[in-house]
This record gives C-alpha cells, sequence and structure tokens, in this order.
C-alpha cells in the first residue's frame, strides 16, 4: 500500500518535471530551425501517431497477450516522444535541436493525438483484447495537465530565466532521470516481480519485439523524407522511445490500475540495452563514413 501511494505520488511530479526540463531546453534557435525542418517534423510526427497503433494491432492479434500485457501495449502506444529519446541522440552525435524540438511538439500534439490513437485502438482491436475501457477524455485531461502546461511553463522559465536554465540545466535532467528510474524500480517491485514467468516472458518478448519493430519502421520512413545522418537520427530516435511517465500515469490515475504500468517498466528496461548501443554503434559508423569522405583520393 505504501509503495502504490508512493507510485501515486512520483508519477505525476516526475512527468511533469521532466516536461519542465524539456521545454527549459527549447531556444529561439531551436524553434527556427524547426520551422526551417517542418516538412520533416510533420512527417515524422504523423508517420509516428499512425504506425505506433497498428504496429500495436498486429502485435496483440499475433502473440495474444494476457489483456493486462494488451492494455500497457496500448498505452504505451498512445504516449508522446520521450524525453530520453534526447539522450539517444545524444549519444549518436544526432541533431540534438531537432530531436529536442520533436519531444516537445508531440507533446503537445499529444492532447489530441493521445486520444484519437486510444480511440483507433480501440476500434481496431476486439472487445476482451484490453478488457478495460480508458476515456479519451480522461486521457485529454492528463495530457493537457501533465504535459501541455509543464511544457509551457518550461518554455516561460528559459525566456525569463536563462542564466539559471544554463547553470542547472544538467542538474535538473539528472535529477528528472533519478524519478523515472525510482518509478520504474518501483513498478518492478510492486507488480512486475510478482507476475507468473509466463507473463513475465510474454512482456519481455513483446517489450523487445515492439522496440525492434518500430526502430526499422521508422528507420525504413524516416529515410523517405530525410537525407543528412543527425536529421535521421533525431527522427528516428522517436519511433521507438515512448513517454513512460505518461503510460504510467495512465494506468494509475486514469484507468485506476498500477499493473498496467508493467509493461511499459519491462519496455523502459529493454529499450535502454536495446537503444543505447544502437546509438553508439551509429556514432561509430558515422564517425568511420566521415573518415573516408575525408580521405585524400
Amino acid at each position: 500500500m505504501v509503495l502504490t501511494s508512493l507510485i501515486n505520488i512520483l508519477v505525476p511530479v516526475g512527468l511533469v518535471s521532466i516536461m519542465m526540463v524539456v521545454g527549459s531546453q527549447l531556444t529561439l534557435a531551436d524553434l527556427r530551425r524547426s520551422v526551417s525542418a517542418l516538412s520533416l517534423i510533420a512527417a515524422a510526427l504523423a508517420s509516428q501517431w499512425l504506425m505506433l497503433p497498428l504496429v500495436t494491432v498486429a502485435l496483440i492479434f499475433w502473440m495474444s497477450p494476457p489483456p493486462v500485457v494488451a492494455v500497457g501495449m496500448a498505452l504505451v502506444a498512445v504516449s508522446p516522444i520521450a524525453s530520453l529519446s534526447n539522450f539517444y541522440v545524444m549519444l549518436a552525435r544526432g541533431n540534438l535541436g531537432l530531436a529536442v524540438a520533436l519531444t516537445a511538439l508531440s507533446s503537445v500534439l499529444a492532447l489530441a493525438a493521445a486520444p484519437m490513437s486510444l480511440v483507433l485502438l480501440s476500434s481496431l482491436l476486439p472487445e476482451h483484447a484490453l478488457g478495460v475501457e480508458i476515456p479519451a477524455g480522461s486521457v485529454l485531461l492528463q495530457s493537457l495537465l501533465t504535459l501541455v502546461l509543464p511544457l509551457a511553463a518550461g518554455i516561460a522559465i528559459r525566456f525569463h530565466a536563462s542564466e539559471w536554465v544554463a547553470r542547472w540545466s544538467a542538474w535538473l535532467q539528472r535529477l528528472s532521470l533519478i524519478v523515472v528510474v525510482l518509478v520504474v524500480g518501483l513498478i518492478f517491485a510492486t507488480q512486475v516481480l510478482s507476475m507468473p514467468t509466463a507473463i513475465l516472458i510474454a512482456l519481455v518478448q513483446l517489450a523487445l519485439l515492439f522496440t525492434i519493430i518500430l526502430t526499422i519502421a521508422g528507420a525504413l520512413t524516416v529515410r523517405l523524407f530525410a537525407t543528412r545522418f543527425p536529421e535521421i537520427v533525431a527522427a528516428l530516435a522517436g519511433f521507438p522511445a515512448r513517454n513512460l511517465g505518461f503510460a504510467t500515469l495512465l494506468a494509475v490515475q486514469v484507468a485506476g490500475r498500477a499493473e498496467f504500468a508493467a509493461f511499459a517498466a519491462v519496455f523502459f528496461v529493454v529499450q535502454l540495452l536495446v537503444l543505447v548501443p544502437l546509438a553508439l554503434t551509429l556514432r561509430k559508423l558515422a564517425a568511420i563514413t566521415r573518415l573516408r569522405h575525408e580521405r585524400p583520393s
């Protein structure tokens, strides 16, 4: 009971703090670059919001997971881009300004996109697949309170106290990441570790498949509207990396079932194990390619 109460407190506090940090990282230069890359941003976000529900539905039909896992997948699918995607882009030496802009805009658009994606998912899945109704109106309200408003507050803080943000930015980012890791640890302790082995195996398999399929689909899609490596990496990172805090918040505050967040927690860990090595590999390949181009013939 104490751990569950702690999750109920930490999840919204952590998500709000993360979105404020993301907003505080946006500069006028980032926004200007975003306007110049408007077609890339629009294509990346539109393809993500369309692809995520379709991949989720396909995996649920293919793997037939228990309803508790299926709901967790649905909540992850309707969530915006995770701020951790910026970390992956930084590791791969991608366009960090573009990645931050994509994360911020994805969070703002989640106000409309998350409820719409949820309606799309519900219409595509059979009634028994999810086993619970998650009201789109509540998702809309949570999107406003925990994504859009904190993001706007972060932008305002950046505008009015840029020196303070520059001084404390790194520490704020570390603190928000610590909160996320703490929430994941609590969910593992209260929900994941107590699950039957068969469900745990299903969670890991689905999280791995979800990550791999979205990464491959994202890579193929991004190449249609981006040609330079830094922009490709920035747009690609947002496909598999979804906002764990938002998915967990929907599970705890909207659905009232902390166990629905189990998939999000496993998804977070699996993604770290897959995407960090991938980002470092892309960084190395880019460096090798650059050296080849710079070498005199």
